[in-house]
Formats: C-alpha cells, sequence, structure tokens
C-alpha cells in the first residue's frame, strides 16, 4: 500500500485540512502545482517573460509583486500560525520595495503623508473597517457561533 490508512492521515492532516476550505485549499494548490509542472515542462518561461515584460509601462509587475507577498500569508496560515491566508499588507510592502528600487522612497512616503481631502474623510477610511469587523462579529456571535 502506497498510502497509510485513511485513519492515520485524518491524525497527520491540521484540523484546518479536514474541513470544506481545507480541502478546496488543497485542491487549489495541486492545481497550482500542475500548472507550474506543465508550464517547466512546456518551456512557458520565457513566453511568459516576454508577456510579462510587455506590460511593465501599465504596472503589471508591480501588481504581481503585491499579489505575491500578499499570498505569502498562505504559508503561515496553513501551518496554523496565522489566523488568516493574507497579508493584508501586501500592496505596501510592494510599493516599498519598488520605491527603494528606483530610489523614491523618500518622494513616496512624502506623497503618502499628504492631506488631500477633509479630515473627517480619512477618519471615516479608518474606522470603517473596524466598525465593518465588529458588527459582523457580533452578529456571528448573537447567531450562535462558537
Amino acid at each position: 500500500m502506497i498510502f497509510p490508512p485513511r485513519v492515520e492521515m485524518e491524525k497527520l492532516m491540521p484540523e484546518f485540512f479536514r474541513s470544506r476550505a481545507g480541502r478546496q485549499c488543497l485542491t487549489i494548490m495541486a492545481l497550482g502545482a500542475v500548472l507550474w509542472i506543465s508550464a517547466t515542462l512546456l518551456d512557458v518561461d520565457n513566453w511568459l517573460v516576454s508577456f510579462m515584460s510587455s506590460f511593465e509601462n501599465y504596472g503589471a509587475d508591480k501588481f504581481v509583486l503585491a499579489l505575491g507577498i500578499s499570498w505569502l500569508g498562505a504559508i503561515p496560515f496553513m501551518l496554523g500560525v496565522w489566523p488568516v491566508p493574507l497579508f493584508p499588507f501586501g500592496p505596501l510592502l510592494a510599493a516599498l520595495i519598488v520605491a527603494a528600487a528606483t530610489g523614491s522612497t523618500r518622494s513616496l512616503l512624502r506623497r503618502m503623508l499628504q492631506w488631500r481631502a477633509s479630515p473627517k474623510w480619512y477618519a471615516f477610511a479608518l474606522i470603517t473597517p473596524f466598525a465593518i469587523t465588529l458588527g459582523v462579529a457580533y452578529i456571528n456571535t448573537v447567531l450562535g457561533a462558537p
């Protein structure tokens, strides 16, 4: 028998992977691995690099960098160390990396700190996500979530 019995596999798998979301996550990871292997075998790397470089003027490389940093959070999430599968600060880190690479970090930080709207809109933008999160958590608890 190649694989251990199902009972032993159940003990080895973290609780997350026994859930529906965990199985979906494993399926997506397996699909990604299959696509990566097929792309490597078919030598799609050169085509992909030239395709991405054609969009360089439009910022696609920065978009991919931001997504890559954001999805790095999936690894500690699967190990049970991080509570969500994304690093929410991926786009900010990507912007800082690109700014540092081009030597315009000071300019980026100066533009980030300019006030272009009334302070009430900045307060609204900062408070709204917390209010929504607290509201959803409260409703979830009222409806009987553990």
